[in-house]
């Protein structure tokens, strides 16, 4: 594979990486906790250590979250 060819497939990656992660994200705010209302509070890209970072209004919120997380 060619140099260019290269940089393209890695930008199409990268482009479809950055579309999966917004759609769970949007996915994932409608996720309610039944104490505090919306469960999510953070879900952003981990660049450094590579993943995502959750953050959840407590820990049923967070179960809440998990288990959608496992319907996508």
């Amino acid at each position: 594979m060619k140099e260019n060819e290269t940089k393209e497939v890695q930008e199409a990656v990268i482009e479809k990486a950055q579309d999966i992660f917004t759609s769970m994200k949007e996915k994932l705010s409608d996720v309610e906790c039944p104490t505090h209302g919306k469960a999510l509070l953070l879900l952003e890209q981990d660049k450094v250590r590579g993943g995502v970072k959750i953050e959840t209004c407590c820990p049923e919120g967070e179960k809440l979250v998990a288990k959608a997380i496992e319907n996508l």
